[in-house]
């Protein structure tokens, strides 16, 4: 089929076949967004490199960290796009941002705090998060009700 990428017929025919590979502990994983890559497949074991972990650690005062401004910081060279480069510059990059990550002494904190992390968020974020009117106070009844009035109107996702 014209616009099926390499033959694949039906959408998560990808995500199925490779379902051994994502949940064999054995096999540790390269990641860029750990929360992403665990909302699209599902809980993954041995996730043992997140390149934007890395980032936001070795410059947390930096508001970009997509993979393509990591690569072009690294190696000042723009990402074409193809899956085959990203997949290269991924293995390229991860080595040289996890030495970075323990020459500032930052391992403890990648391995302990931020990526045990990113399982959490996902499913939080997979979950959802319900606010309760009534515990929050009367904040959501004066000013707190006007700013969560806002996003609901905005985001279409709760009712007055």
């Amino acid at each position: 089929m014209k616009d099926e990428p390499c033959g694949w017929t039906k959408k998560g025919e990808v995500l199925k076949a490779l379902q051994s590979v994502l949940h064999d502990a054995k096999r540790p994983k390269i990641v860029h967004d750990p929360k992403l890559f665990q909302l699209l497949a599902g809980k993954s074991e041995s996730i043992e490199h997140a390149t934007q972990i890395y980032s936001y650690l070795l410059r947390p005062t930096t508001a970009k960290h997509d993979f393509a401004e990591v690569v072009f910081r690294q190696f000042n060279v723009p990402l074409g796009g193809g899956v085959g480069e990203r997949a290269d510059y991924l293995q390229r990059i991860a080595p040289i941002l996890r030495e970075q990550i323990a020459a500032q002494q930052l391992t403890d904190v990648y391995e302990k705090i931020d990526l045990p992390l990113a399982p959490v968020l996902a499913e939080m974020e997979r979950a959802g998060v319900r606010v309760d009117p009534q515990s929050a106070g009367n904040d959501v009844e004066g000013d707190g009700k006007k700013k969560f009035g806002g996003w609901r109107r905005r985001s279409g996702n709760w009712r007055d």
